[in-house]
């Protein structure tokens, strides 16, 4: 048997056992999630991340270039903790792109769906179309 044949079927049977591991790679970086959950609700302005709840106390947790409000009382900080309050207004604000592409495709998708359901449900596909189109545009 030829070297180049005996090479061909290590790398072929290299490929038939590794086949179970990408396959099974793929299946999990699909199901890949993310849990975060939290009771309280976020706003970001112009000059401050405020995160707000109804109940159970702190209602409110603001923060301003390093500073730090609970409740509307001004903590004071070290200057260390300031500079850990303002890195993670930095980080909060940094992520506010990806999570707008993020809406933004959501509303695709879900146009694209309702399209699709309302198109073959309908007597009148082209006149649906053209409203969902023109909502879509808005």
């Amino acid at each position: 048997m030829s070297q180049s044949i005996l090479l061909h079927r290590v790398v072929l049977a290299a490929l038939v056992a590794a086949a179970p591991c990408v396959a099974s790679a793929t299946v999990s970086i699909d199901a890949v999630s993310c849990d975060v959950h939290s009771d309280y609700d976020l706003t970001i302005e112009a000059d401050r991340v405020v995160f707000e709840r109804e109940q159970s106390a702190p209602l409110r947790v603001e923060m301003s270039d390093g500073l730090l409000w609970i409740d509307g009382e001004l903590l004071d900080l070290s200057s260390q903790d300031r500079g850990r309050v303002r890195a993670f207004e930095t980080r909060v604000r940094a992520l506010v792109p990806e999570v707008r592409a993020i809406g933004i495709e959501a509303l695709d998708v879900a146009y694209t769906a309702l399209t699709e359901v309302a198109s073959a449900l309908s007597d009148e596909p082209e006149a649906l179309n053209k409203r969902l189109a023109a909502s879509r545009a808005e």
